[in-house]
């Protein structure tokens, strides 16, 4: 999981800002990806190798002279300042250099590739010449480019497709001239640092995640780019930017890894990490489904609005399995959602209630907003002595923080506290020392806050 902001619904433009922080991952994982990144062998990564593909690139005509001699520099910068560079510093542009290289040894360094990677590299390579790291989530822009570029710890400043997106439909509410001419720009300039899988323009992230090696495409980010080209081609008039919108719409179209679809036997899954099939996330899904929506109503494209219908099929069956009767599911058949998790696929489903005005939508919005005030109950609760221990085992309908204390005479003989989350649960704690009769009080709190309590009375022998 990963994203960050303030998510309240269902206000449609505070859904697309919610949606922007959408690709954050936690640090352990982060930790581990990037331990994996640079496990690399190190001399499998030759600076030979990212310039013959450079080469390559120029002399097949795919890149120009002037894009090659900045890659090239922007390359040999990054590397000056790995040499100077330490800790996190050093942690960060090398991550970035080792982007560009595995891709390509991989001969994957394709010519519309270029420029997010080494446009990404050359400005890493600036940044930590005279900074050191930022906090993690922090944005900025560099030069006179409208690109937001986002800190991720020790991955340094990364292209965040989403994060740009989500901006260029803010840019879009403003009606002014000024605001106007910046929609053109920032939109033409995302059309640049767009890159074809197949018949699709899409927008990649560089860094691995979640099952997915870089680079890999979203359908949230790709859901907000149909989106947010379509208003700004229409409110601009502008031929090119939706023609643009089009080609990323076809992303939709084109099975995973390549494309975002996966296909069932009732509709479509639009995958939220290109590189995994098997984790498929509701709110991911959810908000590109509304980017789909948006896109075929501006443009009147008949292939876009096939494809929601379809989508809509698949998000009917994916909305049931992902109620669990006190809680959501973060991804079908996996954890449940955090908090703001909660609340972004609530909003989502707000959004397609008002949109189709079908039951699914509506009641499981519903229960989605009224599990926020519900207390977790804890049920089937059974307490026994076994090898020493305290057992304690029971039921519980969501992710809470469990506190379980044996007592008598109201004074606490040994207490364990965890966050668990629903279904079947086992505590064990230290027996009580002294013989006789104990109660065994649990307290679950959940995620909004809401507690529930519950006892159970055991013998000690």
């Amino acid at each position: 999981m990963f994203y960050w902001m303030d998510f309240r619904f269902p206000s449609s433009q505070r859904a697309r800002g919610a949606a922007f922080r959408a690709i954050a991952m936690p640090l352990a994982v982060l930790s581990v990806a990037i331990a994996a990144f640079l496990a690399l062998p190190a001399g499998a990564a030759s600076g030979a190798t990212v310039s013959t593909a450079i080469s390559r690139l120029q002399n097949s005509g795919s890149i120009t002279a002037e894009q090659a001699s900045a890659a090239r520099k922007a390359y040999a910068s990054a590397r000056s300042v790995r040499r100077r560079a330490k800790g996190a510093s050093r942690t960060a542009i090398r991550y970035q250099i080792g982007i560009a290289e595995k891709l390509a040894r991989a001969n994957r360094l394709t010519g519309d590739r270029v420029r997010p990677v080494f446009e990404t590299l050359g400005n890493n390579a600036a940044w930590f010449r005279e900074n050191g790291p930022r906090p993690a989530g922090t944005d900025r822009r560099f030069g006179d480019s409208r690109i937001i570029f986002q800190y991720f710890a020790g991955q340094g400043w990364q292209f965040h497709p989403l994060s740009n997106f989500a901006k260029l439909n803010a840019v879009w509410t403003v009606k002014s001239a000024p605001a106007r001419r910046s929609l053109g720009k920032y939109a033409h300039e995302l059309i640049a640092w767009g890159v074809m899988r197949g018949e699709g323009l899409t927008w990649e992230y560089y860094f691995p995640f979640s099952g997915s090696s870089a680079p890999f495409i979203s359908s949230i980010s790709q859901g907000t780019a149909i989106q947010a080209l379509a208003r700004s081609g229409n409110a601009l008039n502008d031929s090119e930017i939706t023609a643009a919108a089009r080609k990323a719409m076809l992303s939709f179209d084109m099975p995973a890894p390549t494309g975002l679809k996966i296909q069932r036997d009732v509709g479509n899954h639009y995958i939220g990490y290109s590189g995994n099939r098997r984790l498929q996330i509701l709110n991911m899904f959810l908000q590109s489904l509304d980017g789909l929506h948006d896109y075929s109503i501006i443009t009147d494209d008949a292939k876009a609005w096939d494809l929601y219908r379809e989508g809509l099929k698949g998000a009917r069956r994916d909305t049931t399995d992902s109620d669990t009767g006190a809680w959501s599911l973060y991804s079908l058949r996996g954890s449940e959602s955090s908090l703001h998790y909660h609340q972004l696929v609530t909003g989502f489903l707000a959004k397609l209630c008002d949109e189709t005005k079908e039951d699914i939508f509506c009641g499981t919005r519903s229960n989605f907003a009224d599990y926020t005030k519900q207390a977790p109950r804890m049920t089937a609760i059974k307490a026994r002595v076994r090898r020493g221990k305290l057992v304690v085992n029971f039921r519980l309908s969501k992710i809470s923080t469990v506190s379980v204390t044996a007592a008598r005479s109201g004074k606490a003989a040994a207490s364990a506290k965890a966050t668990v989350g629903y279904g079947k649960r086992r505590f064990s704690i230290r027996k009580p020392k002294k013989k006789g009769s104990y109660t065994v009080y649990l307290t679950a709190v959940d995620l909004a806050g809401n507690r529930g309590t519950a006892k159970v009375k055991v013998r000690v022998r």
